[in-house]
């Protein structure tokens, strides 16, 4: 759940001011360190293994399904990188693609790249949806970390808005594929705040290939038929379901519920 608790949020907008650089530890002695700039980036760095132990689970068994050096990672809704940053700490060898269209976040996620000297991580500022397009990106906290932001309509998960809007750049995993841009992927995650639909819509020769082992995606539902249609949706594709997060955050504005859920090519 996100932290609303005002004297822990007041305390973690004082951090910054004495603590510029958090580490992060990861297996195996390995670890990467976060940039401290907003109360935002000091949330995500201080409950990193606890907020979604699913994630690190699931990026920690990547290399049980294939072998390190080929791990291909697209880390869809990057934010500031933090999961880019494990992934890239724990497989060297892999290579790591970091999709955030948001400014602030961007930056933030470009700069933890830089300090931590992963010259595995691409960071790429685009939004994948279902077509090549020019859309706008309505930003409703102005903060790197924050993640408050949606393609195309009004950010409702926060009552306040700023109402700042972004012009970016959407393309399809199609056609990123087609244009062999960038390498085929065996892992992705997917975190973008209710566009994920667009984004599989825009992805069916990349879910259906036999290239990719598993797919964790952050679902935005009302009805419990709507998780039905994605796991149906993710079947299509040879992809089971293999479990959801305990991790589970709800939104009053939208009335809906977010939840993280793990699939896996089992053939």
């Amino acid at each position: 759940m996100r932290c609303y608790n005002r004297t822990i949020w007041m305390l973690y907008s004082v951090i910054p001011l004495f603590v510029k650089r958090w580490r992060i530890k990861c297996k195996e002695g390995k670890s990467f360190s976060l940039e401290l700039n907003t109360a935002h980036e000091v949330h995500r760095a201080v409950t990193f293994h606890e907020k979604e132990p699913e994630m690190i689970e699931w990026i920690d068994s990547f290399s049980g399904k294939c072998a390190s050096d080929s791990v291909v990672f697209y880390d869809i809704g990057a934010n500031i990188g933090i999961y880019s940053l494990y992934a890239a700490s724990l497989y060297s060898a892999a290579n790591v693609y970091s999709f955030e269209p948001q400014s602030t976040n961007f930056s933030s996620l470009c700069l933890n790249i830089a300090r931590n000297r992963f010259a595995n991580v691409l960071p790429l500022q685009l939004a994948l949806s279902d077509s090549e397009c020019i859309d706008v990106l309505h930003v409703g906290v102005m903060a790197a970390g924050a993640g408050a932001a949606s393609v195309g309509e009004k950010y409702l998960f926060t009552r306040k808005d700023i109402g700042f809007k972004q012009g970016i750049c959407c393309t399809s995993l199609n056609d990123l594929w087609e244009k062999k841009f960038i390498k085929r992927p065996n892992f992705v995650k997917i975190d973008v705040d209710g566009h994920e639909a667009k984004i599989l819509d825009g992805g069916g020769s990349v879910w259906s290939d036999s290239y990719l082992k598993g797919v964790v995606i952050e679902f935005e539902y009302t009805t419990d038929s709507a998780v039905e249609k994605l796991i149906d949706r993710m079947k299509s594709y040879g992809l089971a379901f293999i479990k959801a997060s305990e991790w589970i955050e709800r939104s009053a504005v939208r009335k809906s519920t977010m939840r993280n859920f793990i699939f896996e090519r089992l053939t």
